[in-house]
């Protein structure tokens, strides 16, 4: 079995989604010259500039050092250089060329909540070694979600901010599930002559990292997709990280998994994470109270006692304060989610964003919720005063009929 491939950032060392067998017998390698045809035909950016070890590092393992460096005041970028594990021999450029290919489909190079490649530059060594293609990204300005929510910013965030940043995720996910990426072309023959099938298989928080919006407000992009599977039908095995064991699904084994099961794992460690940012002050006190440690340690002892979503719902029924709509679809997240069969998740993630939206329709009147399609012909709604956003609005009703 072919060893996973690594990807690192800081001081911890995790692999990426990765194929169960290569991209195939006879699948041609690629050098150099392959590598910049594809970013051409992809319309890549080569920049002006280069990788040195002089940057100011931002993270590093053994896949891929992060660096950040500021080009000038209003500019910093994100350096991603891809090296083996325990090796200073050229990377496979197959996994550089697939970073490039899912970050540049269609479907997914405008995506919002996907990260943005700004383009290439080059690492050249005085020692003779060969080029090796540098990815650069912007920097987030914010971290990723992991140092987000340490940080005050993230412990002071509404639930609001807390569903949009889960909701972002979502978005992004439901896009890379969504996608099928058809090697009908020379270019994609180069390292596959299968249809493609986008599974991260890694998803955590510091696989996501923290902008700012045009409002100011936060906004999540996922990344990571060095590894994504490749060259895959449905009734394929794509093998899936070891990753970090709080967020990784119940049934994980080293064997390989189809498609739509590797689907269920990214559904599950989706739904922990997004206990772990909504409630993530609730549950870093029942294990405090408990003497269990970290909140991840909690839900990992929750996850192996198999009384994740029992713990959830409690969670929910004792801090929502958006009355029972609210917490019947927030129980209905989880238990769509973070079942511990995962026939029972959902893999629909339009299902699942519906579920963690603010509904602009649940209106609340002396704490009890109501809602205005179930409710109009028995009310006549006078006036609505919108200036307060989310499902606390304020209204005058004139009440027709007794509640």
């Amino acid at each position: 079995m072919e060893k996973l491939p690594v990807f690192c950032r800081g001081d911890s060392i995790f692999s990426s989604a990765a194929l169960a067998q290569p991209s195939g017998e006879g699948s041609a390698s690629l050098d150099l010259v392959d590598f910049v045809s594809i970013a051409q035909r992809c319309n890549v950016d080569f920049l002006p500039i280069s990788w040195h070890e002089g940057l100011e590092p931002f993270g590093r393992g053994g896949s891929a050092d992060i660096s950040q460096s500021a080009i000038n005041i209003k500019t910093n970028f994100v350096f991603k250089r891809f090296v083996k594990a325990g090796s200073s021999d050229n990377p496979d450029l197959r996994y550089i060329a697939v970073e490039l290919l899912v970050l540049l489909n269609d479907g997914i190079r405008e995506h919002s909540n996907i990260v943005d490649l700004i383009g290439i530059c080059w690492e050249v060594q005085a020692n003779e070694q060969p080029i090796r293609p540098v990815l650069v990204f912007p920097k987030a300005p914010l971290g990723d979600l992991s140092s987000f929510m340490l940080g005050p910013v993230g412990k002071d965030s509404s639930i609001e901010t807390r569903l949009d940043i889960c909701a972002d995720v979502a978005k992004a996910i439901s896009s890379l599930h969504g996608s099928s990426m058809l090697a009908t072309t020379s270019l994609l023959c180069l390292i596959t002559d299968k249809s493609t099938y986008i599974i991260h298989g890694d998803i955590k928080p510091v696989n996501v990292l923290i902008f700012e919006n045009d409002d100011g407000k936060p906004l999540a992009k996922v990344i990571d997709f060095a590894y994504s599977c490749i060259g895959q039908k449905h009734e394929n095995m794509v093998y899936l990280p070891q990753t970090s064991e709080w967020v990784m699904a119940p049934e994980w084994h080293h064997r390989g998994f189809l498609i739509d099961s590797a689907k269920r794992l990214d559904v599950f460690s989706f739904g922990i994470m997004s206990a772990w940012v909504l409630f993530r002050d609730e549950l870093s006190r029942r294990a405090e109270k408990l003497e269990i440690g970290t909140t991840e340690d909690l839900l990992l002892r929750l996850k192996k006692a198999e009384q994740l979503l029992e713990a959830l719902v409690d969670v929910i029924q004792t801090t929502a304060t958006y009355g029972d709509d609210f917490e019947d679809r927030l129980e209905k997240f989880f238990s769509a989610t973070v079942a511990h069969d995962p026939i029972k998740r959902e893999c629909n993630f339009q299902t699942l964003i519906a579920l963690l939206s603010r509904q602009e329709q649940i209106i609340q009147v002396n704490n009890v919720a109501f809602d205005v399609h179930e409710f109009i012909e028995d009310m006549s709604i006078k006036h609505v005063d919108r200036t307060t956003s989310g499902p606390h609005m304020h209204v005058t009703l004139d009440v027709r009929k007794s509640l």
